[in-house]
């Protein structure tokens, strides 16, 4: 089987995959979700730990012309590059790699997602930001997830 993901191709199947199983099986369908799932509007930035923020800010600007927003030098604050609808978060003097992935939707969505997760018995914690109100919930692997409304 050839698995194709934003325009790459590779001859590798797909974890317990044969050649009669689509991706559509796999990933989803676009077909309407049922009362159990989430509506997210966008991925609304990916956020990295950076061990040396100012030398990392210096390789994404020179690298991939990415410039840092503003305030980009409040401490523990991360540093968000790249244009609106597209932002790269930096945190400071962590260890290196992914810290989150934020997932934008709507207060009433959120609010069922934190129902959902109390009647399941997940473990997440609400946190109130300058500009967003989140919850975070690690997946099954640890990777941190979060879930977030936007105030406008």
């Amino acid at each position: 089987m050839v698995v194709a993901v934003m325009g790459a191709a590779w001859d590798s199947p797909l974890p317990g995959a044969n050649d009669s199983t689509s991706i559509e099986s796999v990933a989803g369908t676009a077909d309407p979700p049922d009362a159990g799932s989430m509506n997210v509007i966008r991925i609304d930035h990916v956020s990295l730990n950076a061990s040396d923020r100012t030398a990392s800010l210096a390789w994404y600007a020179e690298v991939l012309g990415l410039r840092a927003g503003d305030p980009h030098d409040v401490p523990d604050q991360p540093v968000f590059l790249g244009p609106a609808g597209a932002r790269l978060g930096l945190f400071a003097d962590r260890a290196a790699g992914l810290r989150h992935v934020a997932l934008a939707t709507t207060a009433p969505v959120q609010a069922a997602l934190a129902a959902r997760l109390d009647q399941l018995g997940i473990t997440y914690h609400p946190e109130r930001h300058r500009d967003s109100d989140s919850i975070y919930v690690p997946d099954p692997d640890g990777t941190m997830l979060e879930v977030m409304v936007p105030r406008t």
